[in-house]
């Protein structure tokens, strides 16, 4: 049985998949499949393979053509809430993300908010959970970036459904998370004590960093007195490149020291899972009522512009400026020119921030967002 049941699992993903044959009767042929595999994959019995077999089921009754489009979808709703019955957060991360995010795929496609936002914060909280099991760092950014797509869908969610608090703590969220594990790792060591070990590593850091500051020095004074004969020249370029690879090698060392020191972390080596920031402490960074804090968001389709005030919070969105739009637009008007030549750049300077003036509409921000404002703590998407 247990083979004639994969075998039939199997055979609904391959109906799933089929080109050949009418669209419509090959996802009925992989219900049916799928049906039968779990008259022998039980929960009581096989737990893993009977939510693995539900996640199925919900993804075929999403995409199925024939009969009523809700009870269908209703039917997929159920299925994948069955699977995340044994897919938890901390019994299995991955497969709860990859069921969470597929619940909450399909509610935000039908604009059902609420609940694709129940849906995304059971993902992100496997995502964050797995993350926290990671020991190393460059993997803890990795698995972030792996489900980015998940915050931003629930980002989008929030403001559609006029959660802006929620949705500027999720945009942080997704990309804080080494800052705020930094920062949990600084409150351990608030009394100083630092074990000798990270205070070795401590000091090679910042000796390794005052090597490549004075060469960068160095690289500053030579660009403003090399002559202008040609030998003068050459001599400067070939300067510029030892230099150039020196402060290469001076990166990589100082990188592989930085990875020591986060192994001794106690936040990344015990596991810790630090809380995220929450709405009112980032608040609580607003001293006065005359400084608002710009935090930009960008995802694949939008630009969102959150506003944090004393008062509490808005958010501006540019419709359409998504992420590769604006890459573009910022590579061609402001990157292109300071790589081929820094006085161009410098020339076409008051121009290109007119421009940014006008593609943000400032003027507008300025008048209904930051009127009688004196202080702005700008926060970049990155």
């Amino acid at each position: 049985p247990n083979y004639w049941a994969m075998t039939q699992n199997n055979l609904g993903a391959v109906y799933w998949d089929r080109i050949k044959g009418d669209r419509a009767e090959n996802l009925e042929n992989a219900i049916a499949a799928y049906h039968l595999a779990l008259e022998v994959y039980t929960k009581k019995d096989f737990p893993n393979y009977w939510a693995m077999t539900q996640n199925n089921l919900g993804a075929v009754y999403w995409d199925r053509i024939k009969g009523d489009r809700a009870e269908n979808l209703e039917n997929a709703i159920a299925a994948y809430h069955l699977a995340l019955e044994v897919y938890t957060p901390e019994a299995d991360p991955i497969e709860c993300l990859r069921t969470s995010r597929n619940l909450g795929n399909l509610h935000f496609k039908e604009g059902n908010w609420r609940p694709a936002i129940a849906a995304y914060e059971k993902a992100i909280t496997a995502v964050e959970l797995s993350r926290s099991w990671s020991k190393d760092d460059d993997r803890r950014q990795e698995i972030v970036r792996e489900s980015i797509d998940v915050y931003q869908n629930i980002v989008q969610a929030c403001v559609n459904s006029n959660q802006i608090e929620k949705a500027l703590e999720y945009l942080e969220r997704s990309r804080s998370r080494r800052l705020v594990d930094l920062m949990a790792s600084n409150d351990l060591y608030s009394q100083g004590e630092i074990p000798t070990e990270v205070q070795e590593l401590l000091e090679k850091y910042d000796a390794i960093q005052q090597q490549i500051d004075q060469l960068w020095e160095q690289q500053q004074r030579d660009s403003h007195t090399e002559g202008k004969e040609l030998a003068a020249a050459t001599r400067g370029r070939a300067a510029m490149e030892a230099r150039n690879e020196s402060i290469a090698e001076l990166e990589a060392q100082k990188q592989e020291v930085y990875k020591k020191l986060r192994s001794l972390d106690r936040v990344l080596a015990d596991g810790i899972q630090v809380a995220p920031l929450e709405f009112e402490k980032i608040q609580a960074l607003i001293q006065q009522p005359t400084t608002a804090i710009l935090s930009f968001y960008t995802t694949n389709k939008d630009t969102y512009l959150f506003v944090v005030r004393q008062n509490g919070v808005k958010v501006h969105i540019y419709s359409g400026l998504g992420l590769e739009k604006l890459q573009a637009w910022i590579w061609e008007k402001w990157f292109y020119s300071y790589l081929s030549s820094h006085e161009e750049w410098q020339q076409q300077m008051p121009r290109f921030l007119e421009e940014v003036a006008s593609k943000f509409r400032l003027g507008d921000l300025c008048k209904f967002y930051l009127k009688d404002i004196k202080e702005l703590i700008l926060i970049p998407f990155y």
